[in-house]
């Protein structure tokens, strides 16, 4: 189980060249509306999409990190008991933290590690579906104002 907690950390943490990406077509399609003026209300539905996807790309850049950065931290190994000792007791603190902090409500607590790892997954996913809304607006806007 650590291997994959380590192998999605990695692949997680290159989850900021997907918002880095992202912040680029949100520049480039701003500066596509602002220099080709046309209509004030398609121009302002195009600038309100780009800021909502914008908005919920750095949300879900912001849980992925979060993710990545526990996985990482629950993966490292220690000398003083097993593997799965070890992983089962800092899960159980995890779960208490997460839940004191209000940052998972208490039902989500003491799920299997294959659950959680696959929320970790979607939650990817999900970031590269809005990468790839983002470029279908940007792609539109240009299409409508060249």
């Amino acid at each position: 189980m650590t291997m994959q907690m380590r192998l999605l950390a990695k692949l997680l943490n290159s989850s900021k060249g997907l918002l880095c990406s992202a912040y680029l077509a949100f520049t480039i399609s701003l500066v596509l509306l602002i220099w080709h003026r046309q209509s004030l209300l398609l121009d302002s539905l195009f600038c309100l999409i780009c800021l909502l996807l914008i908005s919920l790309q750095h949300f879900v850049s912001i849980r992925v990190q979060f993710d990545a950065d526990i996985l990482e931290m629950l993966s490292q190994p220690s000398n003083d008991t097993s593997q799965d000792v070890q992983l089962e007791s800092l899960t159980s603190e995890l779960d208490q933290s997460l839940i004191e902090l209000n940052l998972m409500p208490p039902a989500k607590a003491n799920r299997d590690w294959s659950v959680r790892l696959q929320g970790c997954k979607s939650l990817f996913r999900l970031q590269v579906l809005l990468l790839v809304l983002q470029y279908s607006i940007f792609i539109c806007i240009f299409l409508l104002y060249r």
